[in-house]
C-alpha cells in the first residue's frame, strides 16, 4: 500500500473517532482488505462508544473510562460489524494504539496489519502486536493530509 493511501485511511478513522460521544479519548478505526487488483475494500468502521440502544455515556462523573464491557472500542466495534472470514489478513487503521484486550481480539481475527497514530498515556494499557506489522503515521502526516484536502475543497472544483 502506498503511504498516501495509508494517510488517507487514517484520516477516515479520524472522521470515525469524531463520532464518538466520549470527552477524553474519542477514537476510531477503519478495517481495510486488500483485493486482487491491488484496490482495497473497506469492510468495517467504528468509534468508541456504548451498545446500540444505551446512554452514550463513556466516562463516569469523575471523568473516568467506564469498563471495557461498558464502552465498546474502536477496534472491537469494527471487527464485530464484519463477516469472520473476510477480516482473515485484513488491515485495521485505529487513531489510538490498541489495548491489550483489543489486540487479542485482533489476534484472534488473524488481521495481519496494523496502522496508529497516537498512543495511550498509560504504557500499562498498550497491548502486545508482536508478530503483526505495525506502523505508525504521525499526526504531522495527518494534518497536512487534512489541510490539503481542505484548501482543495475551498476551489471552485476539486484538484
Amino acid at each position: 500500500m502506498k503511504y498516501k493511501q495509508a494517510v488517507a485511511f487514517m484520516v477516515q478513522a479520524f472522521v470515525q473517532a469524531n463520532l464518538s460521544h466520549a470527552k477524553r479519548r474519542k477514537t476510531g478505526a477503519i478495517l481495510i482488505r486488500e483485493v486482487l487488483d491491488g484496490r482495497h475494500e473497506l469492510l468495517g468502521n467504528g468509534y468508541n462508544g456504548t451498545k446500540p440502544g444505551a446512554c452514550n455515556k463513556c466516562e463516569d462523573e469523575e471523568g473516568v473510562t467506564l469498563d471495557y464491557d461498558t464502552v465498546i472500542h474502536a477496534e472491537r466495534n469494527a471487527l464485530d460489524k464484519v463477516d469472520e472470514n473476510l477480516l482473515v489478513g485484513s488491515t485495521l487503521f485505529v487513531t489510538r494504539f490498541p489495548c491489550s484486550p483489543c489486540t487479542g481480539l485482533l489476534r484472534k481475527a488473524k488481521v495481519k496489519n496494523v496502522y496508529y497514530c497516537e498512543t495511550s498515556q498509560d504504557p500499562l494499557k498498550l497491548g502486545d502486536l508482536t508478530g503483526l506489522n505495525v506502523v505508525c503515521i504521525p499526526k504531522k502526516d495527518v494534518l497536512e493530509y487534512i489541510s490539503l484536502t481542505t484548501y482543495n475543497l475551498t476551489k471552485e472544483k476539486f484538484t
